[in-house]
């Protein structure tokens, strides 16, 4: 028999692996012949060695013989020669283990198990024994563990699997090994959830917290001989290797205080990755921060940072130079100040001669040292020649006042240029104290103040730091000429592959390329690349003619202005071709879309010279270096080598070049309309006796705006290009080129098409040229001459003070400078001179509104008013002429432009001040145009609903006549994708003429198609879901059309629009048969979940019962029905190929819709036909149509075209959302099969095949095929199907069947299955609804910080009204009560809250409690007779109110002093029963009570809520955390109004655009100091429309000492009629409740009289603030529903500070409210709710905050799901002040006797303890075993349904049912040895802990002893009529005392079995069934 073997390795001792076969020899000798390591490896061996000892002497392991051991190392087949270490280590076998980084040495030690040995005894002695070894803990294993269990916690240091034990242990094997070295993955999100504490503790808040971390753990270990640096780098190395398995953690630089330390950090980061993984350090002060960085990286980057430490300057040179020649890449050299650079000389002049790359890093003293006689301080600047230097730069000491993007930029351009040019390139760094990674004093700084200072935030706050940060990749990726074709190309094209929000933005062209292809050809270039790849185009004005190109977005800086536009933006690939760019809208686009997205790519194009960076912002990620042409080509070649066609690419961003396309149209308007009028009329041109020709006066005043003037150059340019040359344009720096930029592009097509065409009547400069190169306004006019030198038509636009520097250029456009040249050929050049009267661009400078006090109009408006223009014109004999409005400025550069001369137009335009005025004039008008636009689309699914049908038959479809025989018939048809319901004509005239009379034939067009209200495809809302503005956009949250969407849709259309009260039969053809499939079963299911959201949208449940039953007939045309089987598995993978190419054809038309916006209709038609062509030719399917019948085919070609060109977005998200494996797939079941037929064509495969199918498990009751057909029934035959659709629907007899309509050998089959209506309850039957009582009530208190946010220990101020509202008034803790009551039965369980505010509740947290106490003595000792109905209790119309009433008046507590807390929290635990009770969650069972009740039609789904934040008294002006509430209310009246209002305007201009404000004044002003505050708003310029309103501005109002709702509201609309700002209501309608006894039909009588009387539709009331902790949550109800039904006032729901309990329960109620029928129409705003912020803790689990959104959404659905059967026992052990009650002491007393007995130790109230004892046949070990592998239990315990292991620690879930109730909790359990037993303890939810034990009496016989303490959950109370007695009983004697018994008899029987006697085990196993069975009966 072969004997198990037991091997174990000592591994101690470590080497790294060598690069080369040599250096690997090497080290394994060095590691061979350390004493220190074969020591280490020693101690270890000996360790492992005891352990096997200790096994042989225990008799588990066979004695071997020592003499036989191999004392040779063995490597790679070589034996080396051992030399002897110590006596104990010579008949040990060493070798040395290699890893593929790490060598060890290692001993094997072996052994075989004896014959009375066990693998698991085994196993578990070698554990205890070797864990943990010397290796991880040294010598003192006991110590080494206390340290770990003392110090070593989760929440401080987690060290996951290292150092322990991993592996298996089985029967006959087992394999452990330990985890020396490790790597753990920590989720913060998760912890996040499981341990709360984590992110408020001390160290981290969650915004700091990463999403995740790796923490990777190693050790060496420390002995004789070891030193601290050799240790640290054996462990460096050991870690190294697991790490390069992970990617880099983020480069923050957050860590840091120092800015020498953060620049270096990031710059030699930077140098690394570009490659630079060598330094040469020369010793040196000055270069201290870059060489602690670099020794730094060298621990980051084991084995691949080097750094080399050389003492000579000179030396460290050269062997750079001797590096980068043999590898070829540059190394770095870094050295200290001084003399020290100088010895570099030597090296860089060979570098450079040799073309060899070389990086010198030089330290240098800063500025303030310079020429000063500093020590070691020298002329650093440019020390060496340019004759050897690729490039040089001075780099300025590191601040944050510099943002980190330059370090890296320059590290990037460095070794660039080093690489590209081949040869030395010298960063030249200063650097100032503290050199030393230091912060604090600055050293040898003996000033005030000389503190290290260094905002670490600011120093990388800039666009792209977050993706270098996280990515691990370069700051820029930099391409040349030379390496174009294999790297940037492929990249580039990449990265076009996958965007999909991608443009291209183009600066200065540098038209004129290498191989002279001019301008206009680069223009066609570009558009045809952007036609290609599908992206807009923005055109800066230097791009010149590609303004004129289709994929160009005109006027897009105006759209770049609007808040939306900026925002939504967000493209994820900027092509930039051409620099630089004059916009700076357009670059701060790319800036802030940089920084927002760290995934977004800014790749640069263009011919660089050698040392141009082009990154004035850093944010360039791929700079391309080449022939523009020439790349764009190359791009487009290799995406179609890719195979990558058209359909591939496109850009969401595309529709923007509509929104341009619209600003084209209006532009012009707006120039005109801000224009000034001119005061007197042009006169006649005066004739200029200097040069004869006309001028006009000076004191003419001027209307000529220069915005204007480029609206003038375009509208001329249109008129006369056709009759002259190409025109050039030329503009100046300062204002022109800024015009030029905003103003200059072509006019809207004459013809008013929608797309840009090149056409006559759109001509445009050809060419447009700037000096941007240092944007200078010299030598201008010069400039301009040498572009008309060319003798083509040359505008130049220059301003007064340009033409003032370069005015004697004009001198040569005179005949005396070209003497030898006729008129004819001097130079057309038409000069506009924009005379504003000096420097206009410093008047949109900050400066200019400190005016005279700082000298703005001498010394930067510089007036040029004294000079005249006319005499410098004829003073060098050129044509002049004089415009100052737009007319005559036209007539003047007309006329010259036709004279094809030299000639110079003053253009005298506004002043600049006017100037300023216009522009931002403009700015404001094209905001609105553009506001108009995007603002126009209505909301995606509430314009679902309304659907457009067609009626065939009768007149009209209200009338429903009836006729002899009965009520009208109503047949309803559906047509399918992209069809509409015109698509039945045919079909629908046949039918008219076949059914009777009686039947009225409706055609409706699907949601998504035909004249439905358009969802995705108009291009408003094109371009607003491009911009993100719309939740509709199918790629951001799903398709908004899903199968069952548009069925209930169409459903409630035609019952609620158009009054279809019953449908008779249905026809679908392909979608609209699976839409009728859907109807069919959703109307069926009204107690499912899918029937009830019919509720939830507004119809009700009888309207859906009667308008589809089992009595309509169903005629589906080839349409899919589902997987016709009852097998239910995932999909498969022929539904994933069909998913994904619905998915792919969506995207598809989806792209192709973006890109016709670039390409025009025609390329647009050629795709979309071609898509149809593609469609259409699956001959299976459609059975070769195009060629049967083409005619047929052409027609419905056209109009499948009409139909997608309309509405191609809705078409593509309906393919997606309705993909049919992603639909339901038992609609077929929903039918009744006689009443069902399907039809399909004999040529379409598919769906005949269906039929067939359907038909042969008798799902319907005919099958028909129409011969001859494929799948386009409606088209081939349409008389066909009308006589197969009459003669179904329109025949008496079930088994009608017409053989006409089948091929001969075709069988039919008639199904006879029928199905019967059953009898439905009807909603207003209450007789039909149950009755219940209540049973008990509990509660119990908590405690919560109240945290101001603000990092203090503070509350939160002024919280409450009155005095309380003052902030002296301080909040630190909010207190109250979670109360629990169960109904009478104990099946349903609900829970409230109950936390009178101070300042708001007039009753203490006593009285509250007082009351509690009464209602709780109350049900616990009596019962209250009356009973309820839950449908009732939800209606909310006062039932709800009579019932509390009378369980308060049966507790003794008179209504009168009822506290509205109480009141408030036992309706909120009323309510969660009376839901439960119903079964649905509350927001649900209110839709169809409450909502219902008030008949209503039409109630939307409820989902996500709006919630506005606070911002309290006395705290900061800012929200508070990462949620950003879409509306903020600010608590106000407590300071000057104008502190007020400068408090609310800095929220709004920090918070950013979009935010909503409104205020809460808690009735702290008088009207006149009401007043002043909105006087103050307008002193601010605060526009009093952005806020919403303000909450009770006014203090109380009396007349005759008596207030009145009436007097209140009264004067609050003197305040709105003043201030024009409108109030809200909030104490006022507490008062009036107060004042009326909470009845609400005085309340309601109050509020009726003084709206009347108000005139509620123009009242200055916003809203009703409705708070149910004060009102009441039935009363708030009813308000809210007076307010919107008869006053169409809003209602806002607002919390009174409670915990999550209570702002659950007023977020239903709010959302509720927000979609009821008379909310419609009404303003919705955000409900007040926003207070969970400032709760520490929570007593709702997971807290309340965690079902907000970042964007302040709540999502209520998912939380009243969490609320709903939420009980008080599973909440008392996480309440935040809950404390565990005393903990009964397991230990058991010791009992003699040998039968079962039953003691009681405690049972008094809900604490129960109970002790059993019973004798067992069988040994302690073997009970012990059995009973403690829990997972067995329920074996024993039927009672338990499950008990699992969560960890290996003893964590077990336990979950059991008791008389239908079920429970569960979790309990950490112990292992007994002495005596063998098992101990546990609940540590969440049933409270309850015990131990069991099992003594022994002899060697095959015990006693166990069980001890069990349970806290009785209140549920139990309820069941067991509240009799701890009875629950004791029940517990001793049935439960523990039967389970125990059959826990004897289960091991009985397995022992039995286990022995073979399988008669006695069956027998025994029956008996315990039995017991089973019994103990059942008695739980039932």
């Amino acid at each position: 028999m072969c004997r198990i073997q037991v091997t174990s390795e000592a591994l101690a001792g470590t080497r790294i692996r060598g690069l080369t076969p040599s250096a690997d020899a090497e080290l394994l000798r060095e590691l061979l012949s350390s004493k220190k390591d074969m020591l280490e490896n020693e101690i270890t061996g000996k360790f492992i060695g005891d352990a096997l000892k200790e096994l042989e002497d225990n008799g588990w392991l066979e004695r071997k013989d020592e003499n036989n051991l191999l004392t040779t190392y063995e490597f790679n087949g070589n034996s080396f020669d051992k030399r002897q270490i110590s006596e104990s280590t010579h008949q040990r076998r060493f070798f040395v283990r290699r890893l593929r980084h790490l060598q060890h040495i290692c001993q094997t030690f072996e052994g075989r198990l004896s014959e009375n040995a066990n693998v698991i005894d085994v196993s578990r002695s070698l554990l205890s024994a070797l864990h943990p070894t010397p290796a991880v803990c040294g010598d003192s294993a006991g110590m080494a563990m206390e340290f770990i269990r003392q110090f070593e916690t989760l929440a401080s240091y987690d060290r996951g699997y290292y150092a322990g034990p991993f592996g298996y242990v089985g029967h006959d094997s087992a394999d452990i090994v330990v985890a020396i070295r490790s790597a753990l993955v920590t989720n913060y999100q998760n912890r996040l959830h499981s341990q709360p504490n984590l992110a408020t503790d001390d160290k981290h808040t969650s915004d700091e917290l990463p999403e995740s971390k790796v923490s990777v753990f190693a050790g060496a270990g420390i002995v004789e001989g070891s030193t601290v640096q050799g240790e640290w780098t054996e462990t460096s190395h050991k870690l190294g290797v697991i790490s390069s398995l992970f990617p880099s953690s983020p480069v923050t630089l957050q860590s840091y205080s120092s800015p020498n330390v953060a620049w270096s950090s990031a710059f030699i980061e930077e140098l690394v990755r570009c490659g630079i993984t060598t330094f040469y350090i020369c010793p040196g002060s000055r270069n201290t921060p870059l060489t602690t960085a670099i020794f730094k990286a060298t621990r980051t980057n084991i084995g691949i940072v080097r750094a080399i430490s050389v003492h000579d300057e000179r030396g460290a040179g050269f062997r750079a130079l001797g590096y980068a020649r043999h590898n070829g890449r540059p190394a770095a050299v870094v050295t200290s100040s001084g003399t020290a650079v100088a010895n570099l000389y030597p090296s860089v002049v060979e570098a450079s001669s040799d073309g060899v790359p070389l990086l010198l890093l030089t330290a240098d003293r800063p500025y303030e040292s310079r020429d000063t006689g500093s020590n070691q301080s020298i002329d650093q600047v440019k020390m060496f020649s340019s004759s050897y230097i690729r490039w040089f730069r001075d780099i300025p000491s590191p601040s944050d006042d510099v943002p980190v993007s330059l370090a890296l930029s320059d590290a990037n351009h460095a070794v660039s240029l080093s690489k590209q040019l081949m040869g030395p390139v010298h960063l030249n760094i200063q650097f100032r104290e503290n050199l030393a990674p230091d912060d604090g004093p600055i050293r040898n700084d003996e000033r005030i103040g000389s503190i290290t200072k260094f905002h670490n935030a600011r120093f990388t706050d800039i666009p792209g730091f977050g993706r270098w940060s996280q990515s691990g990749s370069r700051w820029l990726d930099s391409y040349h000429s030379r390496n174009i074709v294999d790297f940037s190309v492929m990249e580039v094209a990449e990265l076009i592959l996958k965007s999909r929000r991608g443009i291209i933005v183009t600066g200065n062209l540098r038209s004129l390329d290498v191989d002279g292809s001019g301008a206009d050809n680069l223009s066609s270039s570009i558009s045809y690349f952007a036609k290609t790849i599908g992206f807009p185009v923005f055109a800066g004005v230097q791009s010149g003619p590609l303004r004129r190109e289709s994929p160009v977005i005109q006027y897009s800086e105006h759209l770049l202005k609007h808040p939306f536009v900026s925002k939504g933006i967000q493209p994820d690939l900027i092509l930039q071709i051409g620099t630089p760019l004059v916009s700076t809208e357009v670059s701060g686009m790319i800036s802030k879309s940089m920084k927002l997205n760290t995934s977004t790519k800014h790749v640069l194009v263009q011919q660089l010279y050698p040392y141009e960076r082009a990154d004035p912002d850093q944010t360039v990620t791929h700079r391309v270096s080449t022939n523009i042409g020439h790349f764009l080509k190359s791009i487009i070649r290799h995406l179609k080598s890719l195979e990558s066609t058209s359909t591939s690419f496109g850009s969401e961003l595309a529709p923007l070049l509509h929104l341009g396309r619209e600003m084209t149209r209006n532009m012009p308007t707006i120039i005109q309309q801000v224009a000034p009028k001119s005061a007197t009329q042009s006169r006649d041109p005066q004739t200029n006796p200097a040069n004869g020709e006309s001028e006009q006066s000076d004191d003419v005043h001027s209307s000529l705006t220069e915005p204007q003037i480029m609206l003038a150059l375009t509208e001329v340019l249109a008129e006369t290009s056709l009759r002259n040359s190409p025109m050039a344009l030329f503009l100046s720096n300062s204002m022109p080129v800024r015009d030029g930029e905003f103003f200059l592009y072509p006019l809207a097509s004459s013809s008013g098409a929608s797309f840009a065409t090149l056409a006559d009547d759109r001509k445009f400069p050809i060419s447009v040229s700037v000096n941007r190169g240092a944007s200078g306004i010299d030598g201008i006019i010069s400039t301009a001459i040498g572009c008309g030198d060319s003798l083509n038509p040359t505008t130049l636009i220059c301003g007064d003070v340009s033409t003032l520097h370069d005015l004697n250029a004009l001198y040569g456009l005179t005949s005396e400078s070209h003497p030898h040249s006729s008129n004819l050929n001097r130079i057309p050049l038409t000069t506009v001179i924009v005379n504003n009267g000096g420097g206009a661009i410093f008047s949109f400078l900050p400066i200019a509104k400190h005016g005279h006090d700082v000298g703005f109009d001498e010394y930067w408006g510089t007036p040029t008013n004294k000079f005249s223009f006319s005499q410098g014109a004829s003073a060098f004999g050129l044509p002049y002429r004089h415009a100052s409005s737009l007319e005559s400025f036209k007539d003047a550069y007309r006329a010259s432009i036709l004279s094809g001369a030299p000639a110079i137009i003053e253009a005298k335009v506004t002043s600049r001040s006017a100037n300023v005025d216009v522009h931002q004039q403009i700015t404001r008008r094209a905001v609105d145009v553009i506001d108009k636009f995007i603002s126009n689309a209505d909301d995606s699914k509430s314009n679902l609903a309304r659907l457009p049908i067609k009626q065939y038959h009768r007149e009209t479809l209200q009338s429903s006549m009836t006729n002899s025989k009965g009520r009208a018939k109503n047949l309803l048809l559906l047509h399918g994708w992209m069809g509409d319901k015109t698509d039945w004509d045919s079909v629908a005239s046949t039918l008219s003429a076949d059914l009777s009379d009686e039947w009225n034939i409706v055609a409706i067009d699907l949601p998504g198609h035909g004249d439905s209200p358009e969802v995705l495809s108009s291009h408003q809302q094109i371009i607003r879901a491009s911009l993100r503005l719309d939740s509709a956009n199918p790629h951001e949250n799903g398709p908004p059309f899903t199968l069952d969407d548009m069925a209930r849709t169409i459903c409630r259309s035609l019952i609620e629009d158009h009054h279809i009260k019953s449908v008779d039969a249905i026809v679908g053809y392909s979608l609209g048969g699976r839409l009728a499939l859907a109807m069919k079963r959703l109307c069926a299911r009204l107690d499912t979940q899918d029937g009830a959201s019919f509720i939830q949208n507004g119809v009700s449940d009888t309207s859906i019962s009667n308008f589809i039953t089992d009595q309509t007939r169903l005629v589906l045309l080839g349409a899919d029905p589902g997987k016709l089987s009852s097998a239910k598995g995932p999909i498969s993978g022929n539904d994933r190929k069909r998913v994904a190419k619905d998915l792919s054809l969506s995207k598809s038309l989806m792209l192709s819709s973006f890109r016709s916006y670039l390409t025009g209709e025609t390329h647009d038609t050629q795709y979309l036909t071609h898509f149809l062509t593609k469609w259409y030719s699956s001959n299976h399917l459609w059975g070769g149509l195009r060629y049967r019948e083409p005619e047929k085919y052409a027609a419905m070609m056209n109009r499948r075209l009409e139909s997608l060109k309309r509405r191609r977005h809705d078409l593509a998200a309906v393919l997606e959302g309705c993909s049919p494996p992603l639909t339901p797939q038992n609609d077929w079941k929903a039918v009744v099969p006689s009443k069902t037929a399907f039809v399909a064509g004999a040529l379409d495969s598919k769906y005949s095949e269906i039929g067939r199918r359907w038909q042969e498990i008798r799902g319907i009751s005919k099958y028909i095929e129409i011969p001859n057909a494929g799948h386009a029934l409606l088209v081939e035959d349409p008389s066909m199907i009308a006589a197969i659709i009459s003669g179904f629907i329109d025949n008496e007899n079930e088994n009608f069947v017409d053989d006409q309509f089948m091929p001969a050998d075709s069988p039919v089959t008639t199904a006879m299955a029928t199905m019967t209506l059953s009898d439905k309850v009807q909603r207003n039957d209450r007789s039909a609804y149950r009755l219940h009582k209540i049973g008990s009530m509990e509660y119990e208190a908590f405690g919560i910080t109240i945290i101001s946010g603000d990092g203090t220990d503070r509350g939160v101020l002024g919280i409450g009204w009155g005095d309380n509202a003052r902030s002296r008034n301080e909040l630190k803790r909010r207190e109250g009560f979670i109360i629990s009551i169960t109904s009478n039965d104990g099946m349903a369980v609900g829970i409230g809250e109950v936390s009178p505010l101070t300042g708001l509740h007039r009753e203490s947290l006593v009285d509250a409690e007082l009351q509690l106490q009464m209602i709780k003595t109350f049900l616990s000792t009596d019962r209250l007779e009356e009973s309820f109905c839950a449908e009732d209790m939800l209606s909310l119309d006062g039932s709800l109110t009579n019932f509390v009433d009378q369980i308060m008046v049966a507790a003794g507590i008179k209504l009168g002093v009822a506290a509205p807390s109480v009141r408030s929290g036992l309706e909120m635990a009323m309510l969660s029963v009376a839901s439960q009770l119903a079964g649905t969650p509350l927001p649900e069972a209110l839709a169809r009570n409450y909502l219902n009740g008030m008949q209503t039609s039409s109630v939307s789904p409820i989902g996500l809520l709006p919630i506005n934040g606070l911002i309290t008294r006395g705290s900061a002006s800012r929200q508070r955390g990462k949620t950003k509430f879409p509306s903020i209310k600010v608590k106000i009246g407590d300071k000057y109004a104008s502190e007020d209002v400068e408090n609310l305007a800095n929220i709004q201009k920090t918070s950013g655009a979009g935010l909503r404000l409104r205020a809460d004044a808690n009735r702290a002003w008088t009207l006149q100091t009401a007043l002043a505050f909105a006087d103050e708003m307008q002193n601010l310029d605060m526009d009093i429309s952005a806020l919403e309103f303000i909450e009770e501005p006014l203090e109380k109002q009396y007349i005759n000492g008596q207030w009145s709702l009436e007097i209140q509201v009264s004067s609050l609309e003197d305040f709105t009629r003043v201030s024009r700002i409108r109030y809200a209501l909030d104490e006022s309608l507490v008062d009036l409740a107060e004042k009326h006894q909470y009845d609400f039909e005085r309340i309601a009588l109050d509020l009726r009289q003084t709206f009347e009387r108000t005139n509620s539709a123009a009242s200055g009331c916003a809203a009703f603030v409705l708070k149910p902790a004060m009102l009441g949550l039935e009363l708030s109800m009813r308000i809210a529903k007076l307010a919107h039904q008869d006053f169409q006032i809003p209602v806002v729901f607002s919390s009174s500070f409670d915990s999550g309990i209570g702002l659950s329960y007023t977020s239903i109620l709010a959302a509720v409210a927000d979609n009821s029928q008379f909310a419609a129409g009404l303003t919705k705003y955000s409900h007040g709710l926003g207070t969970f912020t400032m709760l520490a803790g929570d007593t709702l689990s997971p807290p309340f905050k965690s079902y907000v959104s970042e964007d302040g959404m709540l999502d209520v659905a998912s939380l009243s799901r969490a609320l709903y059967g939420l009980s008080l026992d599973e909440m008392s052990d996480r309440l935040p002040t809950y404390e565990a009650s005393s903990t009964v002491n397991p230990t058991i007393a010791s009992s003699k006797s040998e039968s079962y007995l039953a003691t009681t130790s405690s049972a008094t109230g809900r604490d129960i303890t109970v002790s059993v004892s019973m004798p067992l046949p069988f040994s302690d070990g073997i009970a012990s075993s059995r009973f403690t592998d829990l997972p067995q239990m329920s074996r024993w315990s039927p009672w338990l349904n499950s008990v699992t292991y969560l960890d290996a620690a003893g964590l077990t879930e336990w979950n059991l049912n008791i008389k239908g109730v079920k429970f569960s909790w979790k309990a950490q359990s112990e292992v007994l040895q002495n005596p063998k037993g098992i101990k546990w303890k609940s540590i969440s939810g049933l409270r309850n802990s015990g131990v069991v034990e099992f003594e022994p009496v002899s060697n095959d016989s015990c006693l166990m002893k069980l001890k069990m303490s349970i806290i009785m959950p209140y549920v139990l109370v309820s069941l067991f009529q509240g009799m701890p007695s009875v629950v004791h009983d029940f517990l001793q004697n049935k439960l523990l005392k039967w389970s125990l018994e059959m826990f004897r008899d289960v091991v009985k029987a397995d022992l039995a079995l286990e022995r073979g006697d399988n008669e006695l085990g069956d027998a025994l196993f029956g008996a315990v069934e039995g017991r089973a069975n019994a103990l059942e009966e008695a739980l039932k």
